[in-house]
């Protein structure tokens, strides 16, 4: 009961101190609040940070004076709730884009408990929720215990830049990537065990391993499973990258493996087929929801929460060597995940917000 009342003062104070530093603007137009996560092309970001980034050429971070705070859920400030309700108290309009939730697979109970109480409140102080997916939104109903009908709400795709994701001429050998940040070591050693299967086959093909491996010792593991398995000529580690260098990563390859179950609703497998790459992916999360047949191929996975499932290293495999001669996905294909329609929304939806 004392620790309770000692965090609830806690929370009051952090709100007391962002009440008293935010301002309603009075400007018609909309002035965006980030609650200071947007990042820049030139820095390392990942996740929910990067879609921020279009948002922000837009409509530029007005600090602490706005009418309009934006959060995203997989990218969220310290005191994320507090931010939310200073701002309703405030009559600064609240809009969150609902990523993915917490579930046995990826949290433990106690921490469980604490990431989707977090997002209940979020989503309770919204006046405009965007869902990522289908699958976000129904992961919200079962996890969250939210109900979105009761909200002011809409499924909205991550969105890619057609005119900078774009494809060039493909690499004469067969190059296979993976991409972003790589939270579970099964999700590198699978992608090496397909390729291991390639090269037994008489298939030539190299691995780039781009992005954060974040779980401890990560680099030092995956070198040793490169040298074990006899693929250190087949396979590079690259690492974090900037945002402004993905495009050249991508076109680098042919094929991206996104080895990740029930991933709500990637951006990294959109950037991939809008540079020409083929996606193979787990037939489970929002992945069904933004992959095209002609755009890579979905291997079917147990569908279950209490665990991630990943297809097996001869499916991959059998995959890659299915997709590895096909064209290139139409981009005509890949519009309604433009950016320019995903700004257009969230202009709509902000005045709509601001004039009624």
């Amino acid at each position: 009961m004392i620790l309770s009342a000692s965090r609830h003062l806690i929370e009051l104070g952090v709100r007391g101190a962002l009440e008293f530093k935010l301002q309603k603007s009075k400007n018609p137009t909309p002035e965006i609040l980030y609650a200071g996560q947007l990042p820049k092309e030139n820095q390392i970001a990942s996740g929910g940070a990067v879609k921020l980034i279009s948002l922000g050429e837009k409509f530029p971070d007005s600090g602490f004076t706005g009418n309009i705070l934006y959060l995203v859920t997989s990218s969220l400030p310290k005191g994320a709730v507090q931010w939310a309700q200073a701002c309703r108290k405030k009559g600064i309009k609240v809009i969150i884009n609902q990523n993915g939730v917490a579930f046995p697979a990826w949290a433990e109970e106690k921490e469980r408990e604490r990431i989707n109480l977090r997002n209940l409140k979020l989503l309770e102080n919204a006046d405009y929720i965007f869902f990522q997916s289908q699958f976000c939104l129904d992961a919200v109903k079962k996890w969250v215990g939210f109900n979105p009908e009761k909200s002011k709400s809409e499924i909205l795709y991550n969105p890619i830049n057609l005119e900078k994701f774009s494809p060039t001429s493909k690499p004469s050998s067969l190059q296979l990537l993976i991409m972003g940040s790589h939270h579970q070591a099964i999700r590198v050693e699978r992608a090496l065990e397909a390729l291991k299967i390639l090269k037994a086959s008489g298939v030539q093909a190299r691995l780039r391993i781009a992005g954060r491996l974040c779980w401890s010792g990560a680099e030092y593991q995956i070198r040793q499973k490169v040298k074990v398995m006899g693929l250190e000529d087949e396979v590079q580690i690259t690492g974090s990258y900037f945002q402004n260098e993905a495009v050249e990563i991508y076109r680098s390859a042919n094929v991206l493996l996104h080895l990740q179950d029930k991933d709500a609703s990637p951006t990294v497998p959109l950037e991939a087929m809008a540079c020409g790459l083929q996606v193979i992916a787990p037939q489970s999360g929002g992945l069904p929801e933004i992959i095209s047949p002609k755009g890579g191929v979905l291997l079917p996975v147990e569908q279950n929460w209490d665990r991630f499932n990943l297809p097996q290293a001869k499916d991959i495999a059998k995959a890659i060597e299915e997709v590895m001669t096909r064209p290139t996905l139409p981009q005509e294909e890949l519009k309604k995940f433009a950016v320019e329609h995903w700004l257009k929304k969230h202009d709509e939806v902000f005045k709509k917000l601001l004039h009624g």
